[in-house]
C-alpha cells in the first residue's frame, strides 16, 4: 500500500473514532503523502520516457546505418554503370572509327540498295573510283524528305579521302560527315552554334580538329582560340602538332 493510500485510510479511521474535524497533522500527513506519491509517479514517468528515448535513438541509429549502407551500395552500382558506359562507348568508338554518315534526299529508285546508293555517290559525286564501303545500312531520319545511311570504309585512308573530296558536294543536297559519339556530337553542335554567333558578329571563324574555334576580328586583327567541352567555350592555345 502506498503512502497516499495509507494517509487516506488513517484519515478515515480517525473520523470513525471521533466526531470532530481532522487535525492539522492529519492534513499535513495527507499532503506529504500526496507529494511523495506525485514524485514517485514523475520518477517512473521519467524512467519510462528515458527508456523510450533510448529505444528511439537506437532505432534512429540503426536506420542511419542502414541508409548509409544503402547509399554506399548505390554509389558502387552507379560507379559500375558509369564504368560500363565509358567502356561501351570506347568500344563502340573503336568499332566505328572508319564510319561515315551519308545524308541525302530519299532516292526515287526504290530498287537500289543503300550500299549501291552510297557507292554511286562515292564514284560519281566524290570522284573516287577505287573506294568502296561495307556494313551499309539506312538510319532513321527526322525529316520525311531525306534519308541517312551509315557506312564503313575499308580503312582510315579511304575515310580521309571521302571527307577530303566532300568539296565536290558543295552545290548538291548530299552531305557526308564522320560518325560521332554522343559526347563528340554534343561538342560539334556547340561548336557550330558558336561559329554562327561569331560569324554574325562579323568575325572570321575557322574550325580546327572539330572542337577548336579560331576567331579573328578583321578590324583589330586580334585572334582568339577557343576549345569546347560541349557546354562552354574556354580561351586556350592550339595543341602542338604531334
Amino acid at each position: 500500500m502506498g503512502k497516499l493510500e495509507k494517509a487516506i485510510k488513517s484519515l478515515h479511521e480517525g473520523r470513525k473514532t471521533r466526531s470532530n474535524a481532522p487535525t492539522i497533522q492529519e492534513f499535513a500527513d495527507l499532503l506529504t503523502a500526496l507529494r511523495d506519491d506525485i514524485d514517485d509517479q514523475l520518477r517512473d514517468f521519467r524512467k519510462e520516457l528515458e527508456e523510450h528515448k533510448r529505444q528511439n535513438q537506437t532505432a534512429i541509429d540503426d536506420l542511419k546505418e542502414s541508409l548509409s549502407e544503402m547509399e554506399s551500395k548505390l554509389e558502387q552500382q552507379q560507379a559500375k554503370i558509369r564504368s560500363l558506359q565509358v567502356r561501351q562507348e570506347r568500344e563502340t568508338s573503336q568499332n566505328m572509327v572508319n564510319t561515315l554518315i551519308f545524308e541525302l534526299p530519299i532516292p526515287t529508285n526504290e530498287n537500289k540498295t543503300a550500299e549501291q546508293t552510297v557507292n554511286e555517290i562515292i564514284k560519281h559525286n566524290l570522284k573516287l573510283e577505287n573506294v568502296k564501303v561495307k556494313n551499309v545500312r539506312p538510319l532513321r531520319s527526322r525529316r520525311e524528305d531525306r534519308t541517312k545511311i551509315i557506312a564503313q570504309t575499308q580503312n582510315r585512308d579511304d575515310k580521309v579521302l571521302i571527307l577530303k573530296n566532300c568539296k565536290h558536294l558543295k552545290n548538291t543536297t548530299i552531305r557526308v560527315s564522320p560518325w560521332r559519339t554522343k559526347e563528340e556530337q554534343k561538342i560539334n553542335n556547340h561548336i557550330m552554334m558558336n561559329r554562327r554567333k561569331f560569324l554574325n558578329e562579323g568575325n572570321l571563324v575557322r574550325i580546327h580538329k572539330s572542337r577548336y574555334l579560331l576567331v579573328k576580328n578583321p578590324s583589330s586583327g586580334d585572334e582568339n582560340y577557343f576549345i569546347s567541352d560541349g557546354e562552354n567555350l574556354t580561351i586556350t592555345t592550339l595543341p602542338t602538332p604531334q
